[in-house]
């Protein structure tokens, strides 16, 4: 970004040089701003487990980075009981009184340390996955004896309460919203199932010689020997030279 600025120093006039220089700061400043909000993050992060959904529930306001809407959740459990499966893209966090009393990542295991410290009966809060934890609450209720809704499997973040902790939290939820607006509403199941669509729908332009089969075939095996294939399939697709055979020697 700095070079850029100084290129442009020298192609442009003064006026519009202090201008572009106006700009930078601010890029810089988010630039830097993603960088110690991922780090935090990282810092935070012992890895995915799988969370008692009894243990989870919805974020303090303090870090909440939306407010869970019904309809989501509705189709959320929809998605659930169709699929058979869970989203795994969940996010909790858990607050620790001190910076000492923090565990050690190294061979970090959450059960153990659940089972250490028998106090943990809610104290996991969702930074991202609201509407999946809540969904999965619900389930678990109406279908108490299937482990499936038992558990929440989930990046597991430990830290203390802080200003900024909190900041960094609400932070990584909104950036979340941003990039998966719609993912909340598709899991894992469902694209899945797309796919095969997709891979039928293939199929069935094949057969009804709605695509070239010898393109699709050379598609999949770039190394294959094209002998039935149409003239415009052979100039896109063409196939590799012969190989020389060495004669007797």
């Amino acid at each position: 970004m700095r070079s850029s600025c100084s290129f442009i120093c020298e192609t442009i006039n003064i006026n519009d040089c202090i201008y572009f220089y106006a700009a930078v700061p601010k890029v810089v400043t988010e630039n830097k701003h993603f960088s110690k909000l991922n780090l935090m993050i990282q810092q935070m992060n012992y890895g995915r487990w799988k969370v008692p959904i009894g243990m989870v529930q919805s974020p303090e306001q303090v870090f909440r980075a939306r407010v869970a809407q019904r309809e989501n959740i509705d189709v959320i459990k929809s998605s659930f009981l169709r699929t058979h499966s869970v989203h795994d893209n969940s996010m909790v966090v858990g607050f620790l009184p001190t910076q000492s009393s923090l565990p050690q990542k190294r061979n970090f295991h959450l059960p153990t340390f659940l089972s250490e410290n028998p106090q943990w009966s809610d104290r996991f809060f969702a930074v991202i996955g609201d509407h999946t934890q809540i969904a999965l609450h619900e389930l678990h209720d109406d279908y108490a004896k299937n482990p499936l809704w038992g558990a929440l499997l989930c990046q597991v973040l430990l830290t203390v309460r802080s200003q900024e902790v909190f900041a960094a939290l609400k932070s990584w939820g909104i950036l979340d919203n941003v990039k998966g607006q719609t993912r909340v509403m598709i899991s894992f199941s469902e694209k899945i199932f797309s796919l095969h669509e997709d891979s039928l729908h293939l199929d069935a332009s094949i057969l009804e010689g709605n695509l070239d089969a010898a393109a699709a075939k050379a598609g999949q095996h770039g190394n294959a020997q094209l002998h039935n294939a149409s003239p415009r399939c052979l100039a896109r697709y063409p196939p590799p030279p012969p190989t020389a055979t060495p004669g007797p020697r």
